[in-house]
């Protein structure tokens, strides 16, 4: 650790700051301990086993049991990976992006949450699988985040580039969560910088849902309560960091992360947007978002609000399940979209 005396721009009262290898420790430790603090939830990462498969536990009535189901995972690049309701993995031509299936589904871009447990992030591509989707997962890593040019704009580029590339996928849906936001807004500054090439992916957007987004006054405190959400000395610790980060990298990462702000707030697609959140959000700022509510609407953009009072962080589904599925499939249905079955509870799950 290296001492610092009298620093006051971005952070206040900052004592001491993490040297560039502690920081990628620190954050290497906060994504293994946030993982081991899950040990209990059943399932394994999906990236690990690409085969996917829907079964059914024994029940004296077997011949009312529903079919067998499977779904395939295939990785499109080391960042994204595509999911699908079919036996067999879609064919990627690395280059392109572009992929071969079978039938044509609608699509949806699962933008996830820092350090998302793979066992929580199946609850919601397990309700989109099972009712017809394509899932396109694009998960975040902290040092991403730290450095866009090298990391979260590589994403939103191969984002860019594969909806861009797969002109079949003709109904498109964005889910997005916390720092998803940040993602797509990264993807909307591409959009509306190339309008002539990306006029169709435009087009082809029919919704947006947005749960439990922060946005940029939210970076400071919230990213680091999502990477070490159980260990105080390290989160203050991390949180000094990068309020000095901030200051310190500003042609390098504070500018891109005002400008995708900026293009999220006054977005080049205007369809139709979902926004789930929480008033009790320690990490999502509640009047933040309804800041960029405000600027959609102003827009023209149509947005229905769910809110709850009590709801965690990207917890809304686990504490309020019945009113999210119905918020979201009252969404999906005037989006003249599938609507997704809840199948928690039954005989049926998936492994991963």
């Amino acid at each position: 650790m290296k001492q610092i005396v009298g620093y006051s721009r971005g952070v206040t009262s900052v004592r001491s700051i993490m040297t560039g290898s502690s920081v990628r420790a620190a954050l290497s430790a906060g994504v293994k301990y946030q993982r081991q603090h899950h040990l209990s939830l059943r399932g394994t990462i999906f990236s690990n086993a690409p085969k996917m498969t829907f079964t059914t536990r024994p029940c004296f009535a077997s011949n009312l049991l529903p079919t067998a189901r499977s779904f395939s995972s295939q990785a499109v690049t080391k960042n994204l990976r595509l999911m699908t309701p079919e036996d067999d993995k879609p064919k990627v031509d690395q280059k392109s992006l572009t992929v071969e299936i079978r039938k044509e589904r609608p699509l949806v871009v699962f933008l996830e949450w820092m350090a998302a447990h793979r066992n929580h992030v199946k609850k919601f591509t397990d309700l989109y699988l099972g009712s017809g989707y394509d899932v396109l997962v694009a998960p975040l890593k902290p040092s991403q985040l730290l450095f866009p040019t090298s990391g979260s704009q590589v994403v939103a580029a191969e984002l860019a580039q594969f909806l861009a590339n797969n002109s079949h996928y003709s109904r498109i849906l964005v889910h997005g969560f916390s720092i998803g936001g940040y993602v797509w807004g990264e993807v909307e500054l591409l959009l509306s910088r190339d309008s002539s090439r990306y006029s169709s992916v435009i087009k082809r957007i029919h919704g947006q849902v947005w749960d439990s987004v922060v946005g940029l006054e939210s970076i400071i405190q919230g990213f680091p309560l999502a990477v070490f959400p159980r260990n105080f000395l390290l989160r203050t610790a991390f949180s000094n960091y990068l309020g000095l980060h901030l200051w310190m990298f500003k042609n390098v990462a504070t500018k891109h992360y005002h400008a995708s702000s900026a293009c999220f707030h006054h977005p080049p697609v205007k369809a139709p947007a979902l926004v789930l959140a929480s008033r009790g959000d320690p990490i999502c700022s509640f009047k933040e978002m309804m800041e960029v509510v405000d600027d959609w609407r102003e827009d023209k953009i149509e947005v229905t609000v769910k809110l709850w009072d009590d709801s965690p962080h990207v917890g809304h589904l686990r504490k309020h399940r019945v009113e999210y599925i119905a918020e979201l499939n009252k969404f999906l249905q005037g989006l003249q979209l599938p609507t997704v079955h809840d199948n928690e509870g039954s005989t049926i799950s998936s492994k991963l």
